[in-house]
């Protein structure tokens, strides 16, 4: 339990499911956080969860194999943060803090800090990734689209931005697997 000024909060639990068949999931464990979690993710191989909060990003073990099962790792960001996403190949984390209009940029070999991104209109409100491009909106009324592939020559830069033409784009974003459609 996480116990805040609005009262108490309920610990991550971690669900183990079957790798085939139906899902039927039991519940190994629960990990206390020091925040009240914002956003969570996993590596694509599920070892390590990191979980947005108020204290920036913690990376938990989440390997029930692991002889460091639930031991957890802050990753400081003053004020928090609002949302996270890994990149496909796992190496990165991209998270979002409004209070400072910025992107954060989270080495998951290090599990450290290694960049901050300014967002150049208005504040991140969450953000997404496909593949090489992390989408993240504001609440100036778009989402901006940057470059997260490596290799690339505009890398960590923004490439693109949609506009809304009515209601603004706050919030959380779902990007359809082709990478084509974007919906809050």
């Amino acid at each position: 339990m996480v116990e805040t000024a609005e009262g108490t909060s309920n610990p991550v639990s971690f669900t183990m499911l079957e790798s085939t068949g139906v899902p039927r999931g039991f519940e190994v464990d629960t990990a206390p956080l020091g925040t009240v979690p914002r956003s969570i993710a996993l590596t694509p191989d599920g070892a390590i969860a990191y979980v947005a909060g108020g204290v920036g990003a913690i990376a938990i073990d989440a390997d029930p194999d692991s002889p460091t099962f639930l031991e957890q790792t802050p990753i400081a960001v003053p004020g928090g943060l609002d949302d996270l996403v890994l990149t496909p190949d796992g190496a990165w984390v991209y998270a979002v803090s409004e209070l400072d209009s910025a992107i954060h940029v989270i080495d998951c070999s290090s599990n450290s800090l290694v960049d901050e991104l300014a967002v150049f209109a208005g504040h991140g409100r969450g953000d997404r990734s496909f593949g090489n491009r992390a989408y993240v909106p504001t609440n100036d009324g778009e989402i901006q689209i940057w470059d997260v592939n490596e290799a690339s020559a505009t890398y960590r830069q923004p490439i693109s931005a949609l506009t809304s033409t009515g209601s603004n784009f706050e919030g959380k974003l779902a990007i359809d697997p082709t990478g084509t459609t974007c919906s809050r």
